[in-house]
């Protein structure tokens, strides 16, 4: 075999093995070193439940993340940690979660959807959640200063913890409670994140819940966008039903763009 032909084989195998890894640009790693806390003597086995609408994730022991990567050459350095709903008894991880995850990385943002335990542990995987991407963020492709959080429902709720938390180390840059609820004793502090909140005016589970958090953060003087649509239920998620909810996404993109997210770091 000459030496050419050698050459352009390990080429070849070189671009082959690249393609191969960002055909499913993931990784998914546990919050933990070990035993989640509160789940070291946990009984209970996971199950995972196809649905019309998604997997639909039960008796979580194991949190994880789970990186979404831009293509090659498309990232702009933001990191979304994804927070599904399920009432902290289930998960929607694909309709509030993967999905999401691969929306975002499609337009340049990593990604990270967090399977967080029930709702005893769920604040404590969040804020685990946002030390990792935080202390990995030149390893995962990530600024530190640019990483939000969002949830949907009970994903919502654990949002909104991390987004008041006094904590700069847990305290995202930007959040999005999507059809959640702030919590009794939970305030925007004077440097909280800049909020988008989206809802349906028809969410019978959480109904007007969404407007005071909205009202909390300007009278905090804070940045919010609230978006309440006609129709769309609760948990419309990125499920799309032919109403005006369908297109939450790109009015969270449209916001991301005007407060400056999306700008890659040649734009900046």
């Amino acid at each position: 075999m000459s030496k050419f032909l050698s050459n352009a084989l390990v080429m070849l195998a070189a671009l082959t093995c690249a393609a191969s890894a960002w055909a499913d640009p993931t990784t998914t790693i546990p919050l933990y070193n070990g035993p989640a806390p509160g789940s070291e003597h946990a009984s209970q086995k996971e199950t995972s439940t196809p649905t019309s609408g998604g997997r639909i994730l039960r008796n979580i022991t194991v949190p994880t993340l789970t990186l979404y990567r831009p293509a090659p050459g498309t990232g702009n350095g933001v990191g979304i940690v994804v927070a599904p709903g399920g009432g902290f008894h289930i998960l929607a991880i694909d309709n509030e979660g993967t999905e999401v995850a691969e929306w975002l990385a499609a337009h340049g943002v990593t990604g990270f959807p967090v399977i967080t335990e029930g709702e005893t542990e769920a604040n404590a995987d969040a804020a685990r959640a946002m030390v990792l991407v935080r202390s990995h963020a030149g390893e995962w492709g990530v600024d530190p200063r640019r990483i939000g959080f969002m949830g949907f429902s009970a994903g919502a709720l654990i949002t909104l913890s991390v987004a008041t938390s006094p904590d700069a180390a847990i305290r995202p840059d930007f959040a999005a409670p999507i059809y959640g609820a702030l919590r009794p004793g939970l305030s925007p502090t004077a440097d909280a994140p800049p909020l988008f909140i989206a809802a349906a005016t028809d969410d019978a589970l959480l109904p007007g819940r969404s407007l005071p958090i909205y009202q909390a953060w300007v009278a905090a003087h804070r940045p919010a966008e609230l978006h309440l649509y006609d129709r769309g239920g609760h948990g419309f998620g990125m499920e799309h039903q032919g109403t005006t909810s369908d297109h939450w996404i790109e009015d969270f993109g449209a916001w991301l763009t005007e407060h400056g997210w999306m700008k890659t770091p040649a734009e900046r």
